[in-house]
């Protein structure tokens, strides 16, 4: 049993992972933009799905569903899923889905395609462990690219934004199968994004 004592101090270390990396990374440059995500992730079978809040700081907010194709072994799994990325001002977008997970002893990698009528996006991340206790501490290097696509009906150009950023992860107390990371990007621009993602997968 873990007590109380032990759990407070795990949570001023998860808060640490939300805030203390970020201000490492922008100490120089304030961030320009803040992004809050939320995330389920489930698997059963041979089926995955997930539901994203992808920034629950803007309005009108969206909400991604997806769902399809699960493989996994003991080292990873890979999904195929389709759905729709759905707004609070009620535009509906189509989503193809792919991502993957691999793990060995000392790293893991994450991989994430995405296109919408709208966008393409391309991300990944690769971690090591720093701890070994209930906390599960990781840190490493996440990438992100989104090419948004020319808007002829609107006169918007294509545009492209690329970001590469340290991030770090640690396991919830008290809370299975969630977790906590932060990321903070810098892009080609000079800008800094610095994005929290709180995931939970049941059953975990």
């Amino acid at each position: 049993m873990i007590s109380m004592e032990e759990t407070m101090k795990h949570l001023i270390l998860a808060a640490c992972a939300v805030l203390v990396l970020p201000s490492l990374v922008t100490a120089q440059t304030p961030p320009n933009d803040y992004q809050f995500r939320p995330l389920l992730h489930w698997q059963a079978g041979h089926l995955a799905g997930w539901v994203i809040v992808p920034d629950a700081t803007r309005t009108p907010r969206q909400l991604l569903l997806v769902a399809g194709y699960l493989t996994r072994d003991d080292r990873g799994w890979k999904e195929v899923m389709f759905g729709s990325v759905i707004g609070t001002d009620g535009v509906v977008k189509p989503v193809a889905n792919f991502r993957s997970y691999a793990k060995s002893r000392r790293t893991d990698l994450y991989t994430e395609f995405q296109l919408r009528s709208n966008l393409a996006l391309m991300s990944g991340f690769v971690t090591v462990p720093v701890t070994s206790d209930t906390l599960g501490w990781r840190v490493g290097v996440e990438y992100e690219q989104v090419v948004v696509f020319e808007d002829k009906a609107h006169g918007k150009p294509a545009k492209t934004t690329t970001g590469v950023g340290l991030r770090a992860s640690v396991k919830v107390p008290k809370l299975k199968g969630t977790n906590i990371a932060t990321t903070a990007f810098k892009n080609i621009h000079g800008n800094v994004v610095v994005r929290t993602y709180v995931v939970y997968k049941p059953g975990k």
